[in-house]
C-alpha cells in the first residue's frame, strides 16, 4: 500500500511515496522533508496536548494551518532555499488536481 500521508510524530517523519522521474518530483520531496523536519526544528508538539483535538475536527484543523504557516516561514527564514522545494509540492499538486486534499 503506498503511503499518502506527510506527517510527524516526535522525531519519526513520514513521506508520500513518489516516483522521482523529474526535478519538479525531486523538489517536491525535498519540500515534504523541509515541512516535516520544520514540526521538529521548531518545536510545534512541545505543550500541545493533541488529545484536545479529538472530536473537534475544526479546531484541529484551524490549529494545524496556523502551525503549518508558523513553522514553514520559520524554516524560509532559517533555510531560505526551502521555499521553492515547498512551493513546488503546491505546483505539483495544483497540476495533478490534489491540490485540495488534506496532507495531515
Amino acid at each position: 500500500m503506498a503511503i499518502k500521508l506527510s506527517l510527524t510524530v516526535g522525531h519519526y517523519i513520514q513521506i508520500p511515496e513518489f516516483d522521482i522521474t523529474s526535478k519538479a518530483q525531486k523538489d517536491a520531496v525535498l519540500g515534504y522533508m523541509a515541512h516535516e523536519a520544520a514540526h521538529i526544528k521548531f518545536n510545534s508538539f512541545k505543550g500541545i496536548n493533541t488529545n484536545n483535538f479529538n472530536g473537534k475536527p475544526v479546531l484541529h484543523s484551524l490549529w494545524n494551518i496556523i502551525e503549518d504557516l508558523r513553522i514553514e516561514n520559520a524554516m524560509i527564514d532559517s533555510m531560505i532555499g526551502t521555499r521553492k522545494w515547498m512551493d513546488q509540492i503546491w505546483i505539483n499538486r495544483k497540476a495533478d488536481g490534489t491540490e485540495t486534499t488534506s496532507n495531515q
